[in-house]
């Protein structure tokens, strides 16, 4: 996502991109946004008791993982009427989405696309 968005930052100067949470690969997000120098573009908050709250000031919520199984960040994004754009995994978000209805299917892998997206949702 963050490569992604660095190719697209130009073309949509207003957004930001936040991923929320830790894990063992935060160091390595974190070295590829300085790299990037997108330090003022893309956030990296910790993990957050009021995500609610959090994602009600969002526009568009894009899930990239590239397995699922029901996922529920996506029934979140949706129930509070978020654009959502998500990778056509083998399983999970097709069975939430119905493809330019009430959100957008991507091809696994285009993630400039799936950002790209968002904007025409």
């Amino acid at each position: 996502m963050i490569n992604a968005f660095g190719k697209i930052r130009n073309e949509f100067p207003d957004w930001d991109l936040w991923i929320w949470g830790e894990g063992p690969q935060r160091n390595t997000l974190e070295s590829l946004v300085d790299h990037l120098q997108l330090q003022n573009r893309v956030k990296l908050p910790d993990a957050s008791a009021a995500i609610w709250d959090e994602m009600t000031r969002g526009e568009a919520l894009v899930l990239s993982s590239h397995h699922e199984g029901l996922p529920m960040v996506l029934m979140e994004g949706m129930s509070i009427g978020l654009a959502c754009v998500s990778f056509d995994c083998p399983s999970g978000p097709r069975e939430l989405i119905t493809h330019g209805i009430d959100g957008l299917l991507v091809t696994p892998d285009d993630i400039a696309l799936c950002l790209l997206r968002c904007d025409a949702f």
